[in-house]
């Protein structure tokens, strides 16, 4: 009898040591005996992420964390300098997809806890410690990794003065289906006295087969320069219309008259030029105007020869 009693025991024991051993495991802790409120085996930390809002997608976190959509350098070259060494300018470029992630170290988990407090901290190590076999858009659906600031650098080759578009910051853009304008914002003369910004507008958006989306109506602005005033060309509309049309463009040239002998007067006249615009690039053919007065023995304008020059940019 005394054996069976023992026996019996030592089966309840082992059945007392499975549930606490259980309960340690699951992290639940016994409900029988009296509870000390200040021996309590919960994690407070455990306490604070359940009232913390749903977790986001991975997709997501990663956006937030690493800013996908983001500046990446990109190296051009730009022919030769005065000096003669090769021209090699960062014009920057948006990055349109998120890269695989290296492997995850101590101080950069720790440092990412810092800065995302509100993700879980199993979630922040289970997306940077394992490396990403896909790439996944830079931008939530329905929005493109686009320029959002740009810069204007003027660079002194061995074949002249080039101004560059200089790639400055990069956001995610609401996909345009229509064609429309959209703010395109250039800083002129960065980092001096004469720093000056405009939006000089963009045209972006779907157009049929055989059209483009194109600036229609555009309008000019002046910003002071190191030499002066500078001309900007500024755009105001846009439509879908062929790769190949004509615009209108108006240049100021001088108009000389003589009224009595020695005396000149001097006054402007608009003359239209026109313009062409192949694959969305402008090429405006200029027409330039050079005067050749004979004037006669008596003081009087006896012919004007004026020679037209056309040039192509």
């Amino acid at each position: 009898m005394a054996v069976k009693i023992l026996q019996h025991r030592r089966t309840n024991y082992h059945f007392i040591f499975l549930v606490i051993l259980l309960s340690l495991l699951i992290n639940i802790r016994p409900t029988w005996g009296h509870e000390d409120p200040n021996n309590s085996l919960e994690n407070p930390e455990e306490e604070e992420w359940k009232t913390r809002p749903p977790l986001t997608p991975l997709l997501e976190i990663e956006r937030e964390i690493t800013g996908c959509c983001t500046r990446e350098k990109k190296m051009k070259s730009f022919g030769n300098a005065v000096s003669g060494e090769e021209l090699i300018i960062d014009v920057g470029h948006c990055r349109k997809k998120c890269s695989p992630h290296k492997p995850l170290k101590k101080k950069k988990f720790e440092k990412l806890m810092k800065e995302n407090p509100n993700i879980d901290p199993r979630e922040l190590f289970l997306l940077h410690s394992t490396r990403v076999t896909r790439r996944h858009p830079s931008c939530p659906k329905g929005e493109t990794c686009s320029e959002s600031d740009y810069r204007i650098e003027k660079l002194l080759t061995s074949t002249g003065e080039l101004t560059v578009d200089i790639v400055e910051n990069c956001s995610c853009q609401p996909n345009s289906k229509a064609c429309r304008r959209h703010p395109k914002i250039v800083t002129f003369h960065m980092g001096t006295p004469l720093e000056s910004t405009v939006d000089v507008g963009e045209c972006r958006g779907h157009c049929g087969e055989d059209m483009k989306c194109q600036p229609v109506i555009t309008k000019t602005t002046s910003v002071n320069g190191p030499n002066g005033v500078e001309c900007v060309s500024l755009i105001e509309d846009c439509l879908c219309s062929s790769q190949c049309y004509r615009v209108s463009h108006y240049e100021q040239v001088y108009d000389h008259s003589t009224e009595p002998p020695n005396a000149t007067t001097h006054g402007q006249s608009p003359f239209q030029g026109g313009g062409t615009h192949t694959h969305g690039q402008s090429s405006f053919k200029h027409t330039h105007l050079t005067h050749s007065p004979q004037v006669g023995a008596d003081g009087s304008l006896e012919e004007w020869k004026i020679k037209y020059r056309r040039k192509n940019k």
